[in-house]
């Protein structure tokens, strides 16, 4: 009776170290997990800092060109504005 009893007590304690063994290793898993998405968290974050406003001067510089040459040959040609409405 004393050995089935002392055979008990080691199995419960064999399960007991296995569950804690394995509550042990999905801790671990959850911290590798949580770790790995701070990471990723992080490079986005420094992703999104180090995005840099430019401005192509030379385009712009085309650009308003363009824009006033279309202005003064589409508004600006022939006479006051005043004239097309007969004033």
């Amino acid at each position: 009776m004393a050995e089935a009893q002392e055979l008990g007590e080691q199995a419960r304690m064999k399960r007991a170290e296995e569950g804690r063994k394995a509550e042990e290793a999905r801790e671990e898993e959850e911290r590798k997990v949580e770790e790995a998405r701070e990471e990723a968290r992080q490079a986005a974050i420094a992703e999104v800092n180090n995005v840099q406003n430019t401005v192509d001067l030379d385009e712009t510089r085309e650009l308003m060109k363009q824009y006033e040459n279309e202005f003064n040959d589409n508004y600006s040609a022939g006479a006051s504005p005043s004239s097309d409405f007969g004033f």
